[in-house]
């Protein structure tokens, strides 16, 4: 995708999706498709930028119509493009986001409304899916880098605590490598916070089973990952009982005004319809981004793998050449790991038959007892 190439995806649970190279724009329905205005929009998130419980208006205050256009903000999520070099820090999040916003002439966005996001995957990687029935849709839109993937767990890369203060202006950090997936879940149906909570947990747990659909490994430890370090969800859904509704469904009030009900979800959990319909939207486009971004790097899914199996040999070989430490002073030395053990097994007999072909048998010895040393 060129710096200017441009695309709008039009979504089922209403929202526009504009891309480009610098970013992904998602602008948020001010009404249902049976006119009936939005009160505003919940948003559950890690991102940096308006992260954590958020409840966004899409106008001032009620009662209203949706001829109000003054009154009228759109509300929607924002994922930009970073440098790989960036570190998070300089310039400061929220200035990079606000500086996006003011200067895209195609969205409405307005940044004290929307949830920021930052990667520095290509923005082709973006992937839609979308699972729906009746009156309830969920849209899943994911980019993904997987150059900084990790596995829950692996040893870290920065060793102080975050603390947003003026500290933090003290000199550069190194940042860590790039590599991002950012979900973003829309939901056109409102929910409780605790089911807000149990679809962002599926949503997370969808992601790191299609982490594990392609066997993508921890670029640290060799392990299976469930993730990058950096990744983001971002869920949202409607503030109020408004939703979309069949027209058959469509509620006439007193005064003659079309409205759109329906009535707040309580659960997501994965017995639920909403729950499948979250796992498998965010698994699918999770999966499909993840291949994009692989395809982009190493050209294909089998050299992806290819590398990964040597870069495991690579770090077998490296920690066995590491001394064998005991975890506390006048305790026995801990044996090898058995799969460093097998290595180095593997790598005598391979000096034995193959270097005695070309070798002397005092070489193949060497050969072979700095093989074991290894």
């Amino acid at each position: 995708m060129g710096m200017n190439d441009k695309k709008i995806i039009p979504t089922q649970s209403g929202c526009t999706v504009h891309v480009n190279a610098s970013r992904v724009a998602i602008e948020l329905p001010t009404e249902t498709k049976c006119g009936t205005p939005f009160h505003g929009w919940n948003s559950l998130s890690s991102a940096t930028v308006n992260g954590g419980f958020r409840s966004f208006p899409c106008r001032s205050s009620p009662p209203f119509s949706s001829d109000d256009a003054d009154k009228i903000q759109v509300c929607g999520v924002i994922n930009c493009k970073v440098p790989a070099s960036y570190d998070g820090i300089h310039p400061d999040p929220a200035i990079l986001i606000q500086n996006a916003i003011d200067n895209d002439g195609d969205v409405q966005l307005n940044a004290d409304s929307t949830v920021g996001l930052m990667t520095a995957a290509y923005m082709k990687t973006l992937r839609t899916a979308t699972r729906s029935s009746s009156n309830v849709v969920v849209d899943a839109i994911v980019t993904a880098g997987v150059s900084n993937a990790r596995a829950v767990g692996a040893d870290a890369d920065c060793f102080d605590l975050p603390v947003k203060s003026k500290s933090q202006d003290k000199g550069k950090k190194t940042p860590p490598p790039p590599g991002t997936i950012n979900t973003v879940v829309v939901i056109n149906a409102p929910l409780s916070q605790s089911a807000m909570v149990e679809a962002y947990a599926i949503a997370i747990e969808a992601k790191c089973a299609a982490c594990f659909d392609l066997s993508l490994t921890c670029a640290k430890s060799g392990k299976s990952a469930q993730g990058t370090g950096t990744d983001c969800v971002v869920l949202v859904c409607p503030t109020t009982s408004i939703t979309y509704k069949q027209a058959d469904n469509i509620h006439i009030d007193e005064n003659g005004t079309k409205n759109c009900r329906c009535d707040l979800i309580s659960y997501a959990g994965k017995h639920t319809l909403l729950g499948e319909f979250v796992g498998q939207a965010v698994r699918e486009a999770t999966r499909e981004a993840i291949r994009a971004n692989i395809r982009e790097l190493y050209g294909s899914i089998w050299r992806y793998h290819c590398a990964r199996y040597l870069k495991w040999i690579r770090n077998l070989i490296l920690r066995g050449a590491q001394p064998c430490v005991p975890p506390f002073p006048m305790m026995p030395v801990p044996s090898a790991p058995s799969e460093v053990l097998v290595l180095g097994v593997t790598l005598i007999l391979f000096s034995f038959f193959v270097g005695s072909l070309f070798l002397p048998r005092a070489a193949t010895v060497l050969m072979a007892a700095a093989s074991w040393d290894r």
